[in-house]
């Protein structure tokens, strides 16, 4: 016999003569005083356990028919109470309301054709793209570290060739190093190159053509390998302009004589309104003495 089953019977059986022996007994009623007790003591055995059973110490009034065996077995040290499990239920406003959000915005998306997104959606959407700004920042100070170093290492290497003379270590020669780098950073940045010193002028032009050769070497060599830069501003001249009374087209020359209105000469000067000191303008010739 199966043991769980055997110790489900001895629990029953224990429990059952608890509760007879705390009800008060009854005497049995013998209808017949003739007939004797023909009560037969229940054995049953078992290898692990002997239980006994006697018909006659069972309450005949406990009425309680046995529909088997469960399958359900119950825990040790329990009193068969039953558990009694809290059911929790939430309840969401929002599935109330049909319409959704009361405001402007919630009627607009309410009474538009397009499907609206749900809150769940909208943050996934929102965190997605919190996600690719951080990541587009994170790239972005990344690329401007590198470019940061990267025109540190140029640096480096344009004054590494002064690095190399500094040879000696004498102050004097640290400083003309030192001169030289910050010139070299000033002419990067844009700046105009400084005046050489003087010198005769075979030796100016030398270092002139030199200094060409070197830049259409570095031309062609840019243009071979196909690198982009930064196309030279052609050098501007200034003209002054100046020009003679028969190029300005002043006057009418008569019998030797050149004729020139009050309206021409204003037209040259300017209007007559001079300055706050009472200085004439610069760069306006006066032709009121002619004529």
């Amino acid at each position: 016999m199966d043991p769980a089953a055997v110790e489900e019977l001895q629990r029953l059986y224990a429990r059952k003569t608890a509760q007879a022996e705390d009800r008060p007994k009854k005497k049995r009623r013998i209808s017949n005083p003739n007939v004797q007790d023909t009560s037969v003591p229940i054995v049953m055995e078992n290898h692990a356990n002997d239980v006994s059973i006697d018909s006659s110490d069972i309450d005949d009034s406990y009425d309680d028919t046995f529909d088997g065996f469960s399958n359900e077995l119950s825990l040790p040290n329990s009193n068969d109470s039953k558990i009694d499990v809290v059911e929790v239920v939430t309840f969401d406003g929002s599935a109330a309301n049909p319409v959704g959000d009361s405001s402007t915005a919630g009627y607009k998306s309410f009474m538009s054709g397009k499907v609206p997104k749900t809150g769940g959606v909208a943050s996934l959407v929102q965190k997605s793209r919190r996600s690719t700004e951080d990541d587009d920042s994170g790239s972005e100070s990344d690329a401007a570290d590198d470019l940061k170093k990267d025109k540190e290492l140029q640096r480096l290497l344009r004054e590494s060739h002064l690095l190399q003379a500094q040879g000696n270590g004498s102050l004097e020669t640290e400083g003309r190093i030192r001169h030289k780098a910050t010139a070299a950073q000033l002419i990067a940045n844009g700046a105009s190159k400084p005046k050489q010193r003087k010198m005769p002028i075979g030796m100016r032009k030398g270092i002139e053509a030199a200094a060409n050769k070197r830049e259409g070497a570095a031309d062609k060599y840019n243009r071979d390998n196909g690198i982009v830069t930064a196309r030279k501003a052609a050098p501007v001249v200034q003209k002054r302009s100046n020009k003679t009374l028969h190029e300005l087209n002043l006057g009418k020359y008569k019998n030797g004589k050149l004729s020139i209105s009050r309206k021409e000469i204003d037209r040259v000067n300017g209007p007559r309104g001079g300055s706050a000191k009472g200085k004439k303008k610069r760069g306006f010739r006066d032709f009121s003495n002619i004529g």
